[in-house]
């Protein structure tokens, strides 16, 4: 079973920045993938309920942050995997 390599930095745009790394099988990044999509559709909908504006902020903070996770998790391929090219143009 292929496995995939994520490197994602624990503190984004600092410098110096640590880097947490795992060794992922490609169901496991899809798992993790979908959990983390789950979580950020529930953080969406407590941004539009809450009154809170620092309660907001913080929750808007962090859903960008799994949104650019997801976003990078969704470029991971498996390792020698070729590029599958997109239909629709």
């Amino acid at each position: 079973m292929p496995s995939v390599y994520v490197s994602i930095p624990t503190a984004p745009s600092t410098i110096g920045r640590q880097i947490v790394q795992a060794d992922l099988t490609s169901r496991e990044v899809e798992i993790l993938r979908h959990v983390l999509e789950g979580r950020r559709h529930e953080m969406l909908m407590e941004i539009a309920n809450t009154d809170s504006r620092e309660y907001k902020a913080m929750l808007v903070e962090e859903e960008d942050i799994l949104q650019g996770i997801v976003a990078k998790l969704g470029s991971v391929r498996p390792e020698g995997s070729p590029e599958t090219p997109r239909s629709g143009g």
